[in-house]
């Protein structure tokens, strides 16, 4: 029952980075022979690594030493580099084709501070990008618990979760 011309992303923690980074960079995605422009909206819920190249999110105490072990997959980039590769405000930045879907970006009240950092750095970059973002922070989740906040009817994810796919759905009406 799904419809093909109204995608919608959405990741957890993680996966939030990599489906941000999906829509942004835009090649795994054509790769895999599905037209970007299908997708209608992403969601991305307590993100982090979406900026990797932003000082103050390391001055914040994000583990630099983590995501170089993680997201540096070749060992003879400068630090820089890797951090800009494996960001999705990178792929945002560079415009590519038209501005990217909105954005719908929730945080943990109870998180690290990096991820509300995160956040707004995603949002900015969509924005400059000529799109939308919104931010919802939810006061009183941490950062595992706003995962079973997305079950519970009137968790305070799922009223503007649909409100947004609403809004967004049917964003182009044939699929190239």
């Amino acid at each position: 029952g799904g419809d093909p011309r109204s995608l919608f992303l959405s990741g957890h923690s993680a996966g939030a980075q990599l489906s941000t980074l999906t829509v942004a960079a835009r090649e795994p995605l054509e790769r895999h022979g599905v037209d970007p422009r299908v997708i209608c909206g992403v969601i991305s819920v307590s993100g982090a690594g979406l900026d990797l190249a932003d000082e103050e999110t390391y001055a914040l105490g994000a583990d630099r030493a983590f995501y170089r072990r993680t997201f540096r997959a070749d060992p003879d980039l400068a630090d820089g580099e890797w951090q800009r590769r494996a960001s999705a405000v990178t792929f945002l930045a560079q415009g590519k084709e038209g501005p990217p879907p909105p954005w719908l970006i929730f945080f943990a009240g109870r998180e690290h501070p990096l991820f509300p950092r995160q956040a707004q750095l995603l949002k900015r970059a969509v924005e400059e990008a000529g799109s939308t973002a919104q931010i919802i922070e939810i006061p009183r989740a941490s950062h595992k618990r706003i995962v079973g906040e997305l079950s519970q009817p009137n968790g305070g994810l799922d009223a503007p979760i649909l409100a947004f796919i609403q809004a967004h759905r049917g964003c182009t009406e044939t699929p190239a």
